[in-house]
């Protein structure tokens, strides 16, 4: 699990209550940069929902949880247009009103364009 960089916190100047009292949606969140953002607003003071398709996503809001912050997760492919639509009331009915919202959602295959298939171009498009 990501520990929070307070050093750096601190020398951005950035109070250490500076989310207080705010909600912050996480996607890609059970992972790498979503996973650090996601701890980092909850220990700022964000209520954090956690986004993300990946059933990892639990663990990151327990972590969350665990170090005294509060967390949700909600499992959800943003790429399937009924997923996302279902997921937003989900998100509001969690903690109300959604303040922050960062997108780190991302299907990137390593492969040149060109040699993608379509079915894989439509993920990465989607």
């Amino acid at each position: 699990m990501y520990t929070v960089d307070w050093d750096l916190v601190d020398r951005l100047g950035v109070s250490r209550t500076a989310l207080v009292g705010r909600t912050a949606l996480v996607t890609g969140g059970a992972r790498g940069i979503g996973e650090a953002a996601a701890m980092t607003m909850a220990a700022l003071g964000a209520r954090v929902l956690v986004v993300d398709k990946l059933p990892g996503g639990q663990a990151v809001a327990n972590a969350i949880e665990a170090a005294g912050g509060q967390a949700q997760f909600i499992q959800c492919d943003l790429s399937l247009v009924d997923e996302l639509t279902a997921m937003i009331p989900r998100a509001t009915d969690a903690y109300g009103q959604i303040d922050i919202l960062l997108n780190n959602a991302l299907h990137a295959p390593v492969a040149p364009i060109v040699a993608l298939d379509l079915s894989e171009w439509e993920e990465t498009f989607a």
